[in-house]
């Protein structure tokens, strides 16, 4: 069965809400290694087409701009879920304590 990242954050909560704080841990950790993993796949696989077809990039110089403030807007929106991931880490360790 496939678990999806929303899956994974409902299974944490569900954890919490049952008093299970070393499985929600586990819930969380895992959910952030996903969502690294499936954001490197996506930038992978969008370099690899770009690479593919240069001739897209040079035939569409006036859409590069947007395409590259849309890459620092989804960069940053990486970093601040990955930095809510490791706040709501931080403060289950610091509650199991």
């Amino acid at each position: 069965m496939i678990t999806t990242p929303s899956d994974s954050a409902r299974q944490a909560v569900d954890h919490l809400a049952d008093g299970d704080v070393d499985q929600a841990f586990q819930r969380l950790e895992a959910l952030a290694y996903a969502v690294e993993a499936e954001t490197q796949e996506r930038t992978y696989v969008a370099l690899q087409a770009l690479e593919a077809c240069p001739e897209v990039a040079l035939a569409m110089p006036r859409h590069l701009p947007a395409a590259a403030a849309r890459l620092k807007e989804l960069a940053a929106e990486k970093a601040a879920a990955h930095a809510r991931i490791r706040e709501t880490i931080g403060l289950i360790r610091a509650n199991r304590r």
